[in-house]
């Protein structure tokens, strides 16, 4: 669980034990993948976009990630900013917006604690 959290190009499905996760993560993903543009974007509407109440789905992502649903989305974010970064296209502060973030400084942050490496320090080193 670690090394999917803390590495940017493992994929989710890693964390997976059986079908039946395999398939709640595909369709978890494709949901966050879907809203990433939007900084509003809650647990609570991807609680509803599931099927599935607030509480239920906590349980859900904690078993199977050993995360909190907003720990599970912001990984997912900054997993998603690792490999828009990588392709070159953006410049970091427009990756910033389209992961969903809406200030620069807090997304360096956060993808800093979840890497180890500012994204600047990134784009050199995958240069």
């Amino acid at each position: 669980m670690e090394k999917f959290a803390n590495t940017p190009f493992v994929p989710y499905g890693s964390l997976a034990n059986n079908k039946k996760d395999e398939e709640f993560l595909n369709k978890l993903n494709k949901e966050i993948e879907s809203s990433l543009l939007d900084p509003e974007y809650s647990i609570e509407n991807l609680a509803n976009a599931l099927s599935m109440s607030r509480s239920n789905l906590q349980r859900k992502i904690k078993g199977i990630s050993g995360m909190t649903p907003n720990d599970y989305l912001r990984v997912c974010k900054l997993k998603k900013a690792a490999k828009l970064i990588i392709e070159g296209e953006y410049r970091i502060n427009e990756i910033c917006f389209l992961v969903g973030f809406n200030n620069p400084s807090y997304f360096a942050k956060c993808f800093h604690k979840q890497f180890g490496k500012l994204p600047s320090e990134f784009t050199k080193d995958n240069a």
